[in-house]
């Protein structure tokens, strides 16, 4: 297992529940076949990790600079900075992706996911 794996729990023929309660909308089986390419060199577990790293990156981007810019800032400057960057994150992460920032914000990753 790799540094981005994660449990799931495979309901066959519905969707797998990843840790932390995201729902994918295929089961194992149907991940498996699609990904039989690449799946001798990484594991399902570290492909669905990734894919539950880069959903909620844009949330847990949000989360950690909302208290620093509370901090400095108003109120409404916060919340409206904290929503144009949640989507700017989320607009980006759907266009470009990048491996090694993977690796990066690894730590800063939301708790649970830990």
């Amino acid at each position: 297992m790799g540094l981005f794996s994660v449990d799931y729990n495979n309901v066959p023929g519905k969707c797998i529940y990843a840790k932390g309660g995201l729902k994918f909308r295929a089961d194992e089986e149907s991940l498996s076949r699609y990904f039989a390419p690449i799946l001798p060199h990484v594991s399902l577990n570290d492909l669905i990790g990734e894919a539950v790293f880069w959903i909620l990156l844009q949330s847990t981007i949000a989360i950690w600079i909302f208290p620093f810019l509370l901090y400095t800032h108003g109120i409404l400057y916060v919340i409206v900075v904290s929503i144009i960057l949640y989507l700017i994150v989320a607009i980006v992460s759907l266009l470009v992706y990048i491996r090694p920032m993977n690796y990066i914000v690894f730590f800063y990753r939301t708790p649970s996911l830990k």
